[in-house]
């Protein structure tokens, strides 16, 4: 073979493979994008995260940046959302990375090279805390006699977000305040309001149609 055209061969393989490479890469993290403004990218914070974690290989995580206003709220905003997000995001600050799986959650702090929080989702969490509370709901209303012993179905629950609504629609419900739960037990056509602070039932009569019936 020519020496010239071994060279020009060997190039076309190289670029090939090199291309190949880049596809694969791109293919990769796809719906990884450079957040506006930010030194890094998120494909880059990935490459960082997997040297230092184990990290799921059959799902690409949903990816943002606390505090960037187009996907994720300032971290004083995140944790006046809730209990929950209170807690996951106790540690984090504007600018910190988070990646969102299925069923797991992280936060990395790049400036520091940190990992802030890695655990379950603020979703999953919010589900077994809401478990956590019609449980000790049921318990309670047992406890007052309420509800049968021998009742097993959790209630559906609703948080009061705003009282003075609550009150404007039912007069009954006067005194009600902000973050009660209305714990709603369908089948027994019963329903009372918590109050999680001091865990007092503070109502407890006719289930209220209003309210969606779902156990």
């Amino acid at each position: 073979m020519n020496l010239n055209l071994f060279f020009v061969v060997a190039a076309i393989l190289i670029f090939c493979v090199i291309s190949i490479i880049i596809i694969f890469l791109n293919n990769k993290y796809k719906i990884i994008t450079r957040i506006e403004d930010s030194k890094i990218s998120l494909a880059d914070i990935l490459l960082i995260l997997e040297k230092k974690l184990s990290l799921p290989t059959d799902e690409m995580p949903i990816a943002a940046q606390v505090g960037d206003l187009k996907n994720l709220k300032t971290i004083e905003e995140l944790k006046q959302e809730n209990e929950v997000d209170a807690e996951i995001y106790k540690d984090a600050q504007d600018g910190d990375y988070v990646f969102g799986y299925a069923n797991r959650m992280i936060i990395y702090r790049y400036d520091e090279d940190k990992i802030i929080y890695d655990g379950k989702t603020a979703r999953k969490k919010m589900e077994e805390f809401s478990e956590e509370i019609a449980t000790e709901i049921v318990k309670k209303a047992k406890l007052e006699k309420l509800i049968p012993p021998d009742y097993t179905l959790l209630p559906y629950l609703t948080v009061v977000t705003d009282a003075e609504e609550v009150i404007t629609n039912n007069p009954d419900y006067v005194g009600v305040i902000e973050n009660d739960i209305f714990a709603a037990f369908s089948s027994l056509e019963f329903m009372l309001i918590y109050r999680r602070t001091n865990k007092t039932i503070v109502y407890s009569g006719k289930f209220d149609n209003s309210l969606p019936p779902k156990e």
